[in-house]
């Protein structure tokens, strides 16, 4: 049978198979609303904002991105193997790599996020724009961003996947 939907209906599909009965039951359901919240990046000290805002404006526009690799590292202190999880940052008009780090197991996005943020600052002034194509990075530097006049854009991020294909093709 044909269900015309609608792009924006969030749907998801529930099947129910009574192998005792010889029954199959379909059927959409809407899904849950979530409610994720997003943390921000925020800078508490007066001082420190007014030297932000006084940091020259460039036209750099900056991707930025959490991806996790494709080589399994062994994690002695979980006991198994794991994937590290790499925070990457690319200059959009020229490709070119400006931070690479892989996160240690206790240390958290936003504090890798804020701590980039603030040092890109201090070394080569307030970008002109951010870009990611993950929600939550948008979402934490929005309003700082807001506040020192800096755009933010949610979209894929061509040139941190273009990196990562040749990372994963040196494999």
């Amino acid at each position: 049978f044909h269900l015309p939907l609608q792009p924006a209906q969030k749907l998801y599909g529930l099947s129910d198979l009574h192998l005792q009965d010889n029954l199959h039951e379909s059927k959409l359901l809407h899904f849950p609303k979530q409610h994720r919240p997003y943390l921000g990046i925020q800078i508490q000290k007066e001082e420190l904002k007014e030297e932000v805002r006084n940091y020259p404006l460039t036209g750099k526009v900056v991707q930025v991105e959490f991806c996790y690799t494709h080589i399994a590292q062994n994690d002695e202190e979980a006991g198994r193997p794991r994937n590290p999880f790499l925070f990457l940052a690319v200059e959009e008009q020229t490709g070119k790599l400006m931070t690479r780090y892989f996160l240690k197991p206790k240390e958290t996005e936003l504090s890798i996020l804020s701590s980039f943020f603030l040092s890109h600052l201090r070394q080569q002034g307030r970008m002109r724009k951010i870009v990611s194509g993950n929600p939550w990075i948008i979402k934490a530097l929005e309003g700082v961003c807001e506040e020192f006049g800096i755009q933010t854009e949610l979209r894929r991020t061509g040139e941190i996947e273009a990196f990562m294909r040749k990372v994963e093709n040196r494999m």
